[in-house]
């Protein structure tokens, strides 16, 4: 990752005050810094990526939706495609398996 020398507990980008827009600003500088199209790439990128990999990872999507300030309801509405293809996965997880050598007829 392109973090500038930062620690990995650092901020990102400074400051604390992030309601006058100016993280716009910055994020659109960190993503020109690493050769990418700030139009394209913005800062809500990252709270779609975070959801995408929470969902993949098995959270909750009431969980998720807490998590990022949204209801469940647009969670599936905007991430269905990740949750269904995540689903095959979740359920042969959970399902038991069966040694065939000790499965008998029933009749």
């Amino acid at each position: 990752m392109a973090s500038g020398g930062k620690g990995h507990d650092e901020p990102l980008l400074p400051g604390t005050n992030w309601r006058d827009g100016r993280h716009t600003r910055m994020f659109a500088q960190v993503v020109e810094t690493i050769g990418e199209d700030s139009r394209t790439i913005t800062s809500y990128a990252l709270r779609h990526t975070h959801i995408t990999h929470q969902l993949l990872a098995n959270i909750p999507v009431q969980l998720v939706a807490k998590l990022h300030d949204t209801s469940v309801s647009q969670i599936e509405l905007h991430y269905a495609a990740t949750i269904t293809s995540n689903t095959d996965d979740m359920v042969r997880a959970a399902m038991q398996t069966f040694d065939r050598g000790n499965v008998v007829p029933i009749r």
